[in-house]
């Protein structure tokens, strides 16, 4: 699946569903149009806690790829303009987003944005 994204206000959250099963694995990607996007990505596992976190660097591509899931249901990707100073909002702009889940049986989903 590709999408593209767009924040519109700071610390906005986009967030991408897809309902797995044990044995699967998710990888995606996400490439922030221009050089001052910030973006920070969380996989959060089907009881709400978070799985992994990984943030980029203004402009810098975010990769993720799990590790084989162990929990059946509903995972979320949450993405979100992102700044680490405290004193900084995240900014506007264009993102896109591609992310691939492949069964344990080999065969590839689609997630949806929620």
């Amino acid at each position: 699946m590709v999408s593209e994204g767009e924040f519109s206000k700071s610390q906005e959250v986009h967030s991408y569903t897809v309902s797995l099963d044990p044995g699967d694995k998710l990888s995606f990607s996400i490439i922030p149009v221009g050089a001052y996007l910030r973006i920070e990505a969380r996989l959060l596992e089907p009881t709400g806690e978070i799985i992994i976190t990984t943030t980029g660097t203004h402009g810098q591509k975010v990769d993720l790829e799990s590790e084989t899931l162990s929990g059946r249901g509903t995972y979320t990707v949450q993405v979100r303009n992102y700044s680490k100073a405290h004193n900084h909002s995240g900014r506007a702009g264009l993102y896109e987003f591609r992310l691939s889940c492949k069964k344990r049986n080999g065969t590839v989903i689609a997630p949806t944005k929620k």
